[in-house]
């Protein structure tokens, strides 16, 4: 007589429910954008952010660049910012700045920057997230990372002369502004403060002296090497050099 075990057969696994597929489907999903995350915040955070602030840093510097030129640099009249002290020979011993006109100038030029990059603050900034994996390729693919820029503290504006020989007993003169701006830059997961810095020349003008004797080519030697050295009647070092207030007129 054949005997029959009773018992209950499995053809195979229990198929998860909905609810239970749904749920691990969730959890590795999690697990996956947060280690995505986290190789974001670690890698690609130090590039993106170094892209970022140079992106800042070179449109801030054009911005202010054009505001000034335009506006200001246009409307600057040499004999009225820099006037010269001569000695009983006529010849120039000292160059000094125009004290209200040099003031004027640094005040509108400082309320100008300052208007330009709240201007900026404003307009959207993106860089595609490819080009933080340094690959000419991959560049301009990936999602656009939004970069937000803020100002930061208060614009210095100087102004900085420049004197170099020009020739023969001839001087050049510009006449600079020199800028710096604070500005923090923003992109998601950080965000980092950044100096902008330019210089834009704003006058400028070119002089003549009494032709002397020898001149020098910068080593301290008289051209033809023989004779005795003489200095040009045209003195304008550093040290004659000065930023000053124009004496009163009675």
């Amino acid at each position: 007589m054949a005997r029959f075990r009773t018992g209950r057969r499995f053809n195979g696994a229990k198929p998860f429910s909905f609810k239970t597929a749904f749920f691990i489907s969730f959890t590795i999903f999690l697990l996956i954008s947060f280690q995505t995350f986290l190789y974001i915040e670690r890698k690609l955070e130090p590039a993106m952010l170094k892209i970022a602030m140079t992106k800042v840093e070179q449109l801030a510097a054009d911005a202010i660049n054009e505001a000034i030129s335009k506006r200001i640099a246009e409307g600057v009249d040499f004999k009225e910012l820099v006037y010269f002290q001569e000695d009983k020979e006529g010849q120039i011993r000292a160059i000094l700045f125009n004290y209200n006109e040099q003031t004027r100038i640094v005040g509108e030029a400082t309320a100008r920057v300052s208007n330009t990059l709240k201007e900026l603050e404003s307009i959207p900034l993106i860089i595609p997230l490819g080009q933080a994996l340094d690959s000419n390729i991959l560049a301009m693919i990936g999602p656009d990372v939004p970069i937000t820029m803020v100002p930061m503290g208060s614009v210095q504006v100087n102004m900085v002369p420049e004197i170099r020989e020009a020739g023969i007993n001839m001087v050049h003169i510009n006449v600079f502004i020199e800028i710096q701006a604070k500005v923090q830059v923003v992109i998601p997961f950080t965000t980092e403060p950044t100096i902008v810095r330019t210089q834009i020349p704003i006058t400028q003008a070119l002089f003549m002296g009494e032709v002397p004797d020898f001149y020098f080519r910068g080593t301290g030697l008289p051209e033809e090497g023989k004779g005795p050295t003489m200095l040009p009647p045209l003195q304008l070092d550093g040290k004659n050099f000065r930023m000053d207030a124009p004496p009163s007129t009675q």
